[in-house]
């Protein structure tokens, strides 16, 4: 009986751990989205302030 729960344990596991890998590679790509959009918002700002500047 104790090898049958051992396994069953093993299992759950397991999955817990492929779901908690599947979760952190979806934040990470995620950030690493949020965060190229904010910078190519700031490099646009940044731009659209130097025009301005000069005009």
């Amino acid at each position: 009986m104790a090898s049958v729960n051992n396994n069953r344990t093993r299992v759950t596991k397991k999955k817990a751990q492929e779901e908690y890998t599947e979760a952190n590679r979806s934040v990470k790509q995620s950030v690493r989205s949020d965060k190229r959009n904010y910078l190519d918002t700031l490099a646009t700002d940044a731009k659209e302030a130097a025009y301005q500047n000069r005009t």
